[in-house]
């Protein structure tokens, strides 16, 4: 039984080739129709426009003709629906007609025979922008007891620009990066985190997705800077306010390596003249509290002595 059907098996793979052929064309020059959906493609959107709405991504359509142009069509070329959006403004409903079905080429001789769904598609349009907005960092940082974080978190870059519709990028006025924590870090650390993406459908576009993320982390140290001189504001005309005492210590928490790079100057304090009725109306006898500017990135604990006495010297003119 064996041999009947493996004497000769060339020849009759090669008859069964031929058959087969002979009836693949016999059976595809019959005409057919089918239904098929092909891909919905928009040409032509007006110069700073872009479509704010949901649009279907395929249309179902009814073909009619030869099997093998329908073959051709369904395993070898895609099919399209053009819709041209030269002449849409602002918003507008197109009808979907069977002209506007750009079939390959080997299946051109087929026919569009009607459009099932959707036949229109509803276009709206707005008008397309760039925003530069800043970027917000979620990092939590937990220095080791001890240690303490030199300043903020540095961004890099710290502003992105958006683009997209004008409509939503008006609302918009910053962007958030994924959430991180970072626990007991005892010194510098950086690395790189993704920005919080918006929904594929608010048609908004970055022209990133992640940035750069840097900061300081140095050991607790107290320190104290003394003889920083005491400076009076709103003095009156033709007079002269010294204040006594003229200095003051300033102590100041901050990280190590920080603190060891400031000096004096670093530091301003002082008095204003128009609080003198003030402090003498509380009857306190303590004589006018210092205030401070700094520039520094630590944090002052005690400023001593906390309150000055003015003396007063008229200037002859």
């Amino acid at each position: 039984m064996n041999l009947f059907f493996t004497k000769h098996l060339k020849i009759k793979l090669v008859c069964f080739g031929i058959a087969l052929i002979f009836w693949f064309f016999i059976v595809t020059a019959n005409d057919y129709t089918y239904e098929v959906e092909v891909r919905l493609q928009v040409t032509d959107i007006p110069v700073g426009k872009i479509i704010v709405n949901e649009i279907p991504q395929n249309v179902k359509i009814k073909l009619g003709g030869e099997g093998k142009y329908l073959f051709s069509l369904l395993f070898f070329e895609d099919a399209t629906v053009k819709l041209d959006l030269s002449e849409v403004d602002v918003e507008r409903e197109l009808v979907i007609q069977p002209a506007m079905v750009d079939l390959p080429r080997l299946s051109q001789s087929m026919e569009v025979q009607s459009i099932l769904h959707p036949t229109s598609v509803k276009i709206v349009l707005d008008d397309l922008i760039n925003k530069k907005v800043p970027v917000s960092h979620q990092i939590i940082c937990e220095p080791l007891d001890g240690y303490t974080l030199i300043g903020n978190i540095k961004l890099l870059p710290d502003s992105i620009t958006l683009s997209g519709p004008k409509s939503r990028l008006v609302q918009i006025d910053k962007i958030e990066t994924e959430p991180r924590s970072l626990t007991r870090q005892s010194s510098a650390f950086g690395g790189k985190i993704e920005l919080k993406k918006f929904p594929l459908n608010s048609r908004i576009r970055m022209e990133t997705i992640e940035i750069n993320y840097s900061a300081d982390v140095q050991k607790l140290l107290q320190f104290e800077f003394r003889e920083i001189p005491i400076q009076v504001l709103n003095t009156p005309r033709r007079t002269e306010v010294i204040p006594l005492p003229s200095s003051a210590t300033v102590t100041v928490i901050g990280g190590e390596n920080y603190l060891l790079s400031l000096k004096p100057e670093n530091f301003y304090l002082f008095v204003d003249y128009n609080n003198v009725h003030q402090a003498n109306n509380n009857n306190s006898g303590e004589g006018l509290r210092i205030q401070y500017k700094t520039l520094s990135d630590v944090e002052i604990v005690e400023i001593f002595p906390p309150h000055v006495i003015l003396e007063k010297r008229r200037i002859n003119e």
